[in-house]
């Protein structure tokens, strides 16, 4: 299985930080939060390598501080998310690779074992080609996407991907299946999502998300407004795909 990790250009990213945060602040946010995740990924033994799709000038430093592969070049300027992502499932599948696993930039608090615990539901899932997908907090959103082969479902990153990405994999009869996590669902997009993220590491171990603490130290910013977060697990089918829904603390 390979990885691939999508990143806008650092300056274009996280425009609705704007608020709280300088367009420098930003840029190294979005690359401390981007290394973080490379760090969860670069640890798991069932990921054979891993490909970065972005124009990002720094890309490259980061492709090569972590030894993987990078995707970039004109045909990246213009085509938008899905289109990016999609250069990189061809290339791929044109490689010969069997499964293929795309995680955000944007998930710092992901743990190694939580990506692993994605490749169990989807080795999990019976019938070939086959997908998996987590969800963001809200249900609404796709933050992690396994397929096999990489080019099984018609990629669909954006408002309402989750439902789309379903939809597209039910009307290709595709095994589908899905699985939330916490850490994984927990993306940095917004003020309170940044003040939450302060306010998890303030209480978590030095090393965790060690690259986006560094640059969030001594950042201030309002109390943020989140949900009661329990622990539970249920499993239950909605419409005609599993759904394996994880909540498990973030630290």
């Amino acid at each position: 299985m390979w990885g691939i990790l999508p990143l806008k250009e650092f300056s274009n990213a996280k425009k609705r930080l704007a608020p709280v945060l300088t367009p420098r602040q930003r840029a190294r946010l979005v690359r401390a939060m981007a290394q973080d995740v490379l760090d969860g990924m670069t640890k798991v033994a069932g990921i054979e390598n891993i490909l970065i799709v972005s124009n990002e000038p720094e890309a490259a430093d980061i492709a090569e501080l972590y030894g993987v592969d990078l995707l970039s070049g004109s045909m990246l300027v213009s085509s938008g998310l899905n289109p990016a992502i999609s250069s990189a499932t061809v290339r791929l599948a044109k490689q010969g690779v069997r499964d293929a696993l795309i995680l955000p930039g944007d998930i710092p608090l992901v743990r190694p074992h939580d990506i692993e615990d994605l490749l169990i539901g989807f080795r999990a899932i019976s019938g070939f080609p086959k997908a998996l997908l987590a969800p963001d907090r809200s249900g609404t959103g796709t933050n992690a996407l396994i397929a096999s082969p990489p080019t099984a479902i018609p990629l669909c990153f954006g408002k309402d991907s989750f439902a789309l990405h379903l939809a597209a994999a039910q009307s290709q009869k595709i095994a589908i299946g899905a699985r939330m996590s916490q850490r994984i669902c927990f993306d940095i997009d917004t003020p309170d999502d940044l003040a939450r993220l302060l306010q998890i590491l303030q209480s978590a171990p030095p090393a965790f998300a060690s690259h986006t603490r560094t640059v969030v130290q001594g950042m201030e910013l309002s109390e943020p407004r989140t949900r009661d977060i329990s622990t539970t697990r249920q499993k239950y089918q909605k419409g005609n795909h599993d759904y394996d829904r994880t909540h498990d603390t973030l630290q």
